[in-house]
């Protein structure tokens, strides 16, 4: 079918063209009918950036922590606060300052032209953070199912409207059911509300993907981790967006240069909020002087 200049649509089938020059339209489709999908290695093109993201993990865990953490090793909690009595896991969080490679995570033009089509205009990151897992049971039986939209009450929006939040599961070590992937309840995002406490853990099915992948997921979907059964530890890095209505868990206000934030057309500037003429911070009223993000997404970009 020809995508034409249709005036209904507004922006979207701009963003559609996109997705259809990238080569996802079969995740869009996966996304849309199960509530997640898996970008590969091959649509993501950027190896690099999963190397870093995972040398930088390990060392901003050991900067935190006080204790060298290795792939081969164990979660040491050293000199960092324990949270939620986990035994096997902590969270590392406000990683977009760290290092480029978080930004870049961040502002991948697959992701981007995926978002255009399933978040409202000016969405935001709601936070960027490293799951840091070895062996053992997080969650026990209720393997932790929730949805990430839990700050909505429901019914939350259903599929084909918008989304409140979506997630990317950035993989910087291998998910497998050994290896204490996440886990879903595919098409759970079409129930339109918060699991109730256990329920789904019957219906799940754990993700398994390669390093280098991506799991992109809605934020009405059903989702924990399934016991890690294997020795080493299980790198992800979680960037999260949420709609500019909605208040992100990490403020990045006034942080990032005018360099940093022209970045891809002033994508970076609309992530972090710097552009967001919703949210005055003094009399001056809007400042033209902020990049804006104007620009387009094409294959070139991957």
């Amino acid at each position: 079918m020809e995508i034409g200049e249709w005036p209904s649509t507004g922006e979207r089938a701009a963003a559609y063209r996109q997705v259809r020059d990238l080569g996802l339209e079969a995740p869009l489709a996966e996304f849309d009918t199960f509530g997640f999908t898996v970008l590969t290695p091959e649509q993501l093109r950027c190896p690099a950036v999963f190397d870093e993201m995972r040398e930088e993990v390990l060392r901003i865990a050991a900067e935190r922590t006080g204790v060298t953490h290795t792939l081969d090793g164990a979660v040491d909690y050293g000199a960092m606060k324990r949270a939620r009595n986990w035994q096997n896991q902590f969270i590392l969080y406000y990683l977009l300052v760290e290092h480029t490679a978080f930004r870049t995570a961040a502002c991948h033009p697959a992701i981007r032209a995926l978002l255009t089509l399933v978040m409202t205009p000016g969405y935001q990151l709601y936070s960027v953070v490293s799951h840091v897992k070895s062996k053992g049971d997080s969650y026990g039986p209720t393997l932790g199912i929730h949805a990430d939209a839990g700050g909505f009450p429901d019914p939350l929006p259903g599929p084909g409207t918008y989304a409140h939040v979506c997630n990317t599961n950035w993989l910087l070590t291998d998910y497998t059911r050994e290896n204490g992937a996440l886990a879903v309840v595919p098409g759970s995002h079409r129930r339109c509300r918060q699991p109730l406490p256990g329920e789904g853990v019957d219906e799940i099915v754990p993700v398994e993907a390669s390093a280098g992948s991506v799991i992109l997921f809605h934020g009405n979907l059903w989702h924990g981790a399934v016991p890690k059964k294997s020795d080493g530890l299980r790198l992800s890095v979680n960037v999260s967006y949420v709609n500019s209505y909605a208040k992100p868990e990490e403020d990045y206000s006034g942080i990032f240069s005018p360099e940093h934030l022209a970045a891809s057309g002033g994508y970076l500037a609309q992530l972090v909020g710097e552009n967001d003429q919703m949210s005055r911070r003094d009399s001056a009223g809007p400042d033209s002087s902020l990049p804006s993000d104007t620009s387009s997404v094409s294959a070139a970009d991957l």
